[in-house]
């Protein structure tokens, strides 16, 4: 497994938020070429959220695809939907056992689950959990839980990707 490291992550994330207006709806043109699924997973798990929420997840969403794309260059493999949901289902469970965890437990649990690519995973809670790092965007609880699923999900799908291809090869 490669872990893509802090200064890549910073890197992406000062690229995609340095980005013009038009640059950034070309990019996302871009993405529903190389990544449809992906990006159809992140419409449809944030379409029953506020605008706002909906908009910080398809931000943060572009900005790790980004950072995925710098560390992997052409290696990424296109993520089907059907790992999506997978991993997605995998993701709800294993959040469904956390809620009768200790905190204990919880936090352990939790480490243990952003292991696969720390960095990463540091730069979407920062953006989901400090309003001051999201452009002010206050976010309800329901709304942080949706996306770190929906972001979780997306991290593991690319990760996933990103060692098949390295099987192959």
């Amino acid at each position: 497994m490669t872990v893509i490291p802090e200064d890549v992550v910073e890197s992406a994330w000062r690229e995609v938020g340095s980005l013009p207006e038009s640059e950034a709806q070309e990019r996302i043109a871009r993405i529903t070429e190389s990544q449809p699924a992906l990006l159809a997973f992140v419409m449809a798990g944030s379409e029953d959220l506020s605008r706002e929420a909906q908009e910080l997840g398809v931000y943060i969403f572009v900005v790790v695809l980004c950072m995925f794309e710098k560390h992997c260059g052409a290696k990424l493999k296109t993520v089907e939907i059907e790992a999506l949901e997978r991993l997605r289902d995998g993701i709800e469970e294993s959040l469904l056992a956390l809620s009768t965890a200790d905190e204990a437990s919880f936090e352990q649990v939790a480490l243990a689950e952003s292991k696969g690519q720390p960095f990463v995973m540091k730069y979407i809670a920062e953006a989901l959990f400090e309003p001051e790092s999201n452009d002010g965007v206050p976010l309800s609880e329901d709304e942080i839980g949706e996306l770190s699923i929906i972001m979780k999900t997306v991290v593991d799908a690319l990760q996933e990707a990103l060692e098949a291809e390295s099987e192959t090869n």
